[in-house]
């Protein structure tokens, strides 16, 4: 089948057929290379429809302990509640409730126990003549953590005198009682003053002006009174 049938040198047939043979086997050569190419998949990547796939819809491991957000960041932790539900382990709350360290210890308007009050009282100056006239400065002090109230009328602040070597010769409650109340707030640390004067002369219960007599010479204690809470007594001279 290599012989030459044409009128041509037998050489130049031989060299068309070996041509046409290289040419066939280069073709099939580069076919050969593209199948293996395209059907290869030796690379480790993933196709840009997987990739696609997976950022849409990450897949949480079986393990992930509730409140820990999946790796991509994408998940709303478990553990949140949201506004008027309680997260998962835990009784909801009415409205309203407070619990043992916060709004039920701090909100005011709960009575001011006498532990959390400070009460003091002082004479304007230390020394008084007979007859003159004394002036006394009670102070209402919340010693306390939380703000409360109380009631800081007439009738509930009393100031008494007592003579230092007897008994009591003065009150403001035997004069002036006072009327109505006076409910105040007091912040922590806060104080109230109010500024009491008394005449100098005796009293009783009902204050007769006809036996009221000034107090005679010697060493006296002013004491203030809160209700049930009663000050130190401070001590000041009427010579």
């Amino acid at each position: 089948m290599w012989e030459s049938e044409g009128p041509l040198p037998q050489q130049i047939y031989r060299r068309r057929r070996f041509a046409a043979v290289g040419v066939a086997l280069v073709v099939l050569i580069v076919v050969v290379i593209l199948v293996a190419v395209s059907c290869g998949g030796g690379s480790d990547e993933p196709s840009a429809a997987a990739v696609a796939k997976t950022s849409e819809s990450p897949e949480t491991p079986a393990t992930t302990a509730p409140g820990t957000a999946s790796p991509t960041g994408t998940a709303t932790p478990s553990g949140t509640a949201a506004s008027g539900t309680a997260a998962p382990g835990e009784a909801p709350q009415p409205a309203g409730a407070a619990d043992s360290e916060g709004q039920e210890t701090t909100v005011p308007g709960g009575q001011c126990a006498d532990s959390s009050i400070g009460l003091t009282v002082s004479p304007e100056k230390p020394n008084y003549t007979v007859g003159e006239s004394v002036t006394f400065i009670s102070t209402v002090t919340n010693i306390g953590s939380v703000p409360c109230v109380r009631d800081l009328s007439g009738p509930m602040i009393v100031n008494t005198v007592e003579a230092v070597d007897g008994g009591q010769v003065w009150s403001n409650a035997d004069c002036f009682p006072g009327t109505g109340s006076d409910i105040r707030t007091l912040e922590p640390g806060q104080q109230a003053q109010f500024k009491m004067v008394w005449a100098g002369t005796t009293s009783s219960q009902g204050c007769t002006p006809a036996e009221r007599k000034p107090v005679p010479p010697g060493v006296y204690a002013v004491t203030t009174h809160l209700g049930s809470l009663t000050g130190k007594p401070v001590p000041f001279n009427i010579h």
